[in-house]
C-alpha cells in the first residue's frame, strides 16, 4: 500500500468564483481574499483581521433559532 503524500498547503493567486485567494501558513493554514465585488458568507469568530475598508455585515438567518429549538427540544 502506497503512503499518503501531504499536499502542500500553499496558493497564490489563484482564481475561484471571481474571488482571488492566496492560502499560506503549514500548521494553521491562513486564507487571504482578495474581494472586488464579490461577497463572502463566513462563520463570524474565525475572521482573525480584515482591510479597515472592508465592511462586515451580518446575514439574517431567518428560523434559525426556530429550527434549533425543535432539535433541542426533541431529546
Amino acid at each position: 500500500m502506497a503512503v499518503p503524500a501531504l499536499l502542500p498547503t500553499t496558493a497564490q493567486n489563484e482564481k475561484f468564483g471571481g474571488v482571488t485567494y492566496h492560502i499560506e501558513g503549514e500548521l494553521v493554514p491562513a486564507l487571504h481574499l482578495e474581494l472586488e465585488s464579490t461577497g463572502v458568507y463566513f462563520e463570524h469568530h474565525i475572521l482573525l483581521w480584515k482591510d479597515p475598508a472592508v465592511q462586515v455585515e451580518l446575514h439574517p438567518l431567518k428560523g434559525a433559532f426556530k429550527g434549533c429549538w425543535r432539535e433541542c427540544r426533541s431529546c
